[in-house]
């Protein structure tokens, strides 16, 4: 029987640490060029950079790939109805509304936020 350890140590351990650290620092820069880009103007610029930061942390975190898109809709998943809830009962982020997004929306809650 294969089965897999929950827990590891050694070597194993210090490559998942590492994977992490990497994926997660990657992650914060793509964060901070798209604040800087959307400050100075260049939103989309500003959007894109965090979606290849995405892509690039992704790509570092995940050793089998073939788990990558069910990470990728399960994040979606949770991020859509987290919108949903917030947008129509005002939970967990308080009441709120989108004032620039008039078009691509399910459900109220707009594509590209998603």
């Amino acid at each position: 029987m294969n089965s897999r350890k929950l827990f590891t140590s050694g070597p194993e351990l210090q490559d998942v640490v590492s994977r992490v650290v990497h994926s997660s620092l990657v992650l914060a820069l793509g964060f901070i060029a798209s604040f800087a880009f959307t400050a100075l103007g260049a939103r989309p610029v500003g959007e894109a950079a965090l979606l290849l930061a995405t892509i690039a942390s992704l790509a570092l975190s995940l050793k089998e790939w073939r788990r990558a898109p069910l990470l990728v809709a399960s994040g979606m998943l949770i991020g859509f109805l987290s919108e949903l809830a917030g947008l129509n009962f005002g939970f967990p982020f308080g009441k709120y509304t989108y004032l620039k997004f008039d078009q691509a929306q399910v459900l109220g809650v707009p594509v590209p936020v998603v």
